[in-house]
């Protein structure tokens, strides 16, 4: 897994430009676009091909040069304080 900068898991997600860098889905790698949503398991970004529904399980995220597991971001929010 690639090294990560420390980031406050409690980060809010949505309206921010966000790249999967690597995922158990070999397709929604590279993918990049703008958080519209996230639900405790999932991500969901517009992107220039339309909506696509991340689960955070499954992906490592760049956020604008921070790296992170998606697995630090299961739960809503609120929950991650």
């Amino acid at each position: 897994m690639p090294t990560k900068k420390q980031i406050p898991i409690a980060e809010m997600l949505i309206g921010r430009r966000v790249k999967v860098i690597s995922s158990q889905n070999k397709c929604t790698v590279g993918i990049e676009g703008l958080v519209v949503n996230e639900t405790k398991n999932t991500i969901i970004l517009e992107t220039k091909k339309g909506r696509k529904i991340l689960l955070k399980n499954q992906v490592v995220l760049d956020l604008g040069g921070k790296i992170v597991s998606g697995r630090e971001l299961i739960g809503l929010p609120h929950e991650r304080f």
